[in-house]
């Protein structure tokens, strides 16, 4: 007995569309504490939720990556201190606070939080140039 697989494939196609492949959201430990960010393909980075539609409310991260774009150079030579990864020194330089969240023990990331409370990943704003 042979079974027509064809019918299905749609619905595959329709899931991987509507779902994606890339995790919407991530619960990270911040200080001892849980928090949510969300998946923003803007800026293909996790941020804090209101961040994910920068139309539908201001957010101090997004205005963050828009100031890194704007920055000519980002470092002079020189600048950059030894050894500390460019993104932390961007975050830092932009007048953001580092924040370290973990999703397990061995998993560390590195986050910009923006003066509105807003986060960014802080390598985001490396790729933002």
């Amino acid at each position: 007995m042979r079974i027509d697989l064809k019918p299905f494939m749609f619905l595959v196609l329709i899931s991987s569309q509507c779902w994606g492949f890339q995790e919407s959201f991530r619960n990270f430990w911040i200080d001892g504490k849980s928090v949510h960010l969300v998946w923003s393909p803007e800026v293909e980075s996790w941020v804090s939720p209101p961040c994910r539609d920068g139309k539908l409310q201001p957010c101090g991260a997004l205005r963050l990556v828009k100031l890194v774009q704007e920055m000519e150079p980002v470092f002079r030579k020189g600048e950059l201190s030894r050894g500390m990864n460019p993104a932390t020194q961007i975050c830092k330089k932009l007048g953001g606070k580092l924040v370290l969240a973990k999703t397990n023990p061995r998993s560390e990331w590195f986050f910009c939080q923006a003066d509105d409370g807003s986060m960014i990943s802080a390598a985001a704003l490396s790729r933002a140039r």
